[in-house]
């Protein structure tokens, strides 16, 4: 802050400036040199002129690039100006969808001869789920699984068998009871044969009906008539008191088989969204390729 005592105001400024003999001239370009000062009004009004023959060669270099440049835009303002993108400029101010994207991209690109099919979304799903050979192959899955389950109930069907067996023996005799005759071996031949059918029931239980046929002969003086024939008719039931015995551990590998065929429905549905996924790519890779394809065209 300024004191009292050397505080000047505008006014005895001027007069101090009136007073003494420093005089300042209004236009100073009338001063002679070297004082002399140009106005900026000249300055400006002044034309510059290239001096050396290397400012002239600069300046027609600087001159061409500009014409260039000039050239280049005009003529991309002239594509601009014919093409589609551009009159939908002008006549909405927005791109459209159907004239940038959709439309150039649904025509086919290369050289036909054939008809060509639209195919959408919906039905490349429809047609995949009908003709592919991946997704018969994975169908099959839970179907595979469903024979476990026939297998498992079918330890509990009805059983028809026959067997049967033939018999031959020759050995020595030790004693006169075999044959009558310690001198000769012992010989015997039969056979016997048994039909029948037998189940095994959800409780345990075991039952076999069996209708059995046999014939034997040998050469012991004991045995007469020659050539016996035998038939039995047998009716067996064994109920397990312990191990293999009630309905719950019996089923247990229907149940077990049943969980392992829907294990094998539900795969079959995750391996189906797989597949309908990598159609799904497949199809917006297509078409981002032949849109990245039309984008670098144009």
């Amino acid at each position: 802050m300024l004191s009292p005592a050397i505080r000047l105001s505008s006014g005895a400024f001027a007069a101090l400036l009136g007073l003494s003999a420093c005089q300042i001239p209004k236009d100073l370009s009338v001063l002679d040199e070297p004082q002399r000062v140009l106005l900026p009004s000249t300055l400006i009004g002044d034309s510059y002129e290239p001096k050396s023959k290397e400012e002239k060669a600069l300046g027609a270099d600087i001159q061409a690039e500009a014409n260039h440049y000039l050239a280049g835009a005009t003529a991309s303002e002239d594509n601009e100006t014919r093409s589609e993108l551009a009159e939908s400029f002008a006549k909405s101010g927005t791109i459209d969808r159907e004239a940038w994207w959709t439309k150039e991209t649904t025509h086919p690109l290369l050289a036909h001869t054939g008809r060509i099919l639209p195919l959408g979304l919906d039905e490349i799903y429809s047609r995949a789920l009908a003709h592919s050979s991946q997704v018969k192959v994975y169908a099959a899955t839970p179907l595979i699984r469903q024979t476990a389950i026939d297998e498992a109930e079918g330890d509990f069907d009805p059983e028809l068998f026959t067997q049967t067996r033939n018999t031959r023996t020759h050995e020595p005799t030790g004693s006169l009871l075999d044959t009558g005759d310690t001198d000769d071996f012992f010989k015997e031949r039969g056979w016997t044969s048994e039909s029948g059918v037998r189940k095994r029931f959800k409780s345990g239980t075991s039952m076999s009906v069996v209708q059995e046929f046999s014939e034997l002969t040998n050469n012991s003086e004991y045995f007469n008539p020659r050539d016996q024939g035998n038939a039995q008719l047998k009716l067996s039931v064994m109920q397990p008191l312990l191990q293999g015995a009630g309905a719950k551990y019996n089923e247990t590998l229907i149940q077990i088989a049943k969980l392992d065929a829907e294990t094998g429905y539900h795969e079959f549905i995750s391996q189906l969204e797989d597949h309908l996924m990598g159609v799904n790519r497949t199809y917006w890779s297509l078409y981002l390729a032949r849109s990245v394809y039309l984008e670098k065209k144009r």
